[in-house]
């Protein structure tokens, strides 16, 4: 765990860091619009805008790949950004995919790379619904990525989450990946891919934004809510805010955009 002089002294340095880089930034890896790229077999979008001084990672929901951020303009016109989107395996119906510690790893492999190809540091992620899920999975396995999150409507528990969704499809890949139901609250299958297994590991180098839906019945709120106190759980002074929104299972982009860069 960070104390707050610390972070602030770290987070200045990235700071300056980043702008130096901005200054000098390799036009071999400028793409003005969405090119595809490849981090030691795994495959990501890349998209910069100005000269960038930041890296926005956007992760993909739960029946979605890597192209799905080519949806939301409002991501791609965020100004001076290097806007990298991963697959981590695609579509969750798949054991390589669903909240793995393999997908969370080829989301770190990838930030790895364009950290080093950019000279970049600081990294401002933005994930709903199962891309909320991955999110909190990196926090948890990578504690020392992110410098700043957007999560909507996320995924905790995938356990409570089978037995309370109003989204059939979910338990249906659930079921497809882990073979049967879970056998109890706490089946060790469904535990070792949710964020609740490890988000004891946070350590409040992000500050983070969870949003919920009041009337979100395919990932209901308790999950934002069970998030953000195990983050608190495991890193008291943390930065971490939870955004009660009067809406369903739904993604607010320039919402999120806002909660990225109005800093």
């Amino acid at each position: 765990m960070y104390s707050a002089e610390t972070l602030a002294l770290l987070r200045a340095s990235e700071k300056a860091g980043d702008a130096a880089a901005a200054a000098i930034y390799p036009s071999s890896f400028a793409s003005v619009s969405y090119s595809r790229q490849d981090a030691a077999g795994e495959p990501y979008l890349l998209h910069t805008n100005g000269k960038p001084n930041k890296i926005i990672l956007f992760l993909h929901s739960w029946s979605a790949d890597l192209n799905q951020v080519k949806g939301f303009p409002e991501i791609v016109n965020i100004e001076n950004s290097c806007i990298i989107a991963p697959n981590f395996g695609g579509y969750n119906n798949t054991a390589a995919a669903l909240g793995s510690q393999d997908s969370t790893d080829r989301i770190a492999r990838v930030v790895s790379e364009v950290r080093y190809k950019s000279g970049l540091t600081r990294v401002y992620l933005v994930g709903a619904s199962g891309g909320g899920m991955a999110s909190l999975l990196l926090l948890g396995r990578y504690p020392d990525i992110v410098h700043r999150a957007s999560i909507w409507v996320p995924i905790y528990d995938l356990a409570s989450l089978y037995a309370a969704t109003s989204n059939q499809n979910l338990k249906t890949d659930m079921m497809t990946v882990l073979g049967s139901a879970p056998a109890d609250p706490d089946d060790a299958r469904y535990l070792a891919r949710s964020p609740r297994s490890c988000l004891q590991n946070f350590n409040g180098r992000a500050t983070v934004f969870i949003n919920t839906g009041t009337n979100d019945l395919e990932v209901p709120k308790i999950n934002g809510e069970n998030a953000r106190i195990a983050m608190l759980e495991a890193a008291p002074d943390a930065d971490v805010r939870l955004i009660e929104w009067p809406m369903g299972h739904e993604f607010k982009a320039l919402e999120a955009v806002k909660q990225l860069v109005l800093e």
